[in-house]
Order: C-alpha cells, then structure tokens, then sequence
C-alpha cells in the first residue's frame, strides 16, 4: 500500500494498493505512476506498507520527476 502527504505527515492520501505476488514468488516489481502534483515537494512524504504478516524489505527506490508547465 502506498499513500502520501504533501504537509510533512499531518494529512495523508487515499491508500493506493498493488499486488506483491503470492507467497514465494520472487521478482515481482510494484510500480505506482501518476502520482499527482505538490507545489512543495520537499513536504512530500511518502508511506509503503503492507497488510500479510510477512517480512517486506525494500530494497531500492527510484523517483522519477518531470516538470510541468503549471
């Protein structure tokens, strides 16, 4: 589940679910896109979490930003 927060915490977003595979399938990538926009982004806080009793390492991370002409 990812959800984020544009005032360092205090408000969050609709959580945002995606399937890490089942149990012992290995190599399953999740990929969130279309994130919406912040005017501040140094606020910005993202959450990743997960609902199964089982260990989640997160082993990488990468964000990918574009201007926009707003």
């Amino acid at each position: 589940m990812l959800r984020w927060s544009d005032d360092g915490g205090h408000t969050w977003s609709n959580e945002h679910w995606a399937s890490m595979g089942k149990l012992g399938q290995y190599g399953t990538r999740v990929i969130w896109r279309r994130l919406g926009m912040t005017t501040d982004l140094r606020d910005r806080v993202y959450e990743v979490s997960g609902s199964d009793p089982v260990k989640i390492a997160i082993m990488g991370a990468e964000l990918a930003m574009t201007p926009t002409a707003a």
